[in-house]
């Protein structure tokens, strides 16, 4: 009898608009952990970024990683449905060419969007404060006649 629990996505802020604290918090709370690692993070845009699969080889020389690492996240990846594998070969000779699914290309922008959020609001943030700071303060050695 539990109610589906529709997902919302944060407010995205336009480039005038300043963004919320509540909306930073939303933003926050969308931050899917799958995503937000750095080794998993460098194999999605790396995969993303390739038209065509990808295989476990072409993927560890481009991230970086080594066999046990990205063996690791990519079983996260491929448990969670955000990555499909197709296998040729057998045996030693077996060929894993991995690609992004829909699902995982939907999921990875929604993380992008409440990133895009956060970072927004910390540059905001960051913007504000500058120009604070920027501003004389009484006693800065500006001389007055």
């Amino acid at each position: 009898m539990g109610k589906n629990k529709k997902q919302t996505k944060p407010a995205r802020a336009s480039a005038s608009q300043p963004v919320s604290p509540g909306t930073t918090r939303a933003a926050m709370e969308e931050l899917d952990r799958i995503f937000h690692e750095k080794a998993r993070l460098g194999i999605l845009t790396t995969v993303i970024a390739t038209p065509e699969e990808l295989n476990f080889n072409e993927i560890k020389e481009l991230c970086g990683l080594t066999d046990g690492n990205l063996n690791r996240h990519l079983k996260v990846l491929l448990d969670s449905k955000i990555l499909a594998v197709r296998k040729t070969g057998s045996g030693r000779n077996t060929n894993s060419q991995y690609r992004l699914t829909e699902k995982g290309r939907r999921q990875f922008s929604q993380y992008l969007d409440a990133l895009e959020t956060i970072l927004k609001a910390a540059q905001t943030k960051t913007s504000q404060t500058l120009t604070r700071d920027a501003r004389p303060k009484p006693g800065d050695g500006l001389m007055t006649s």
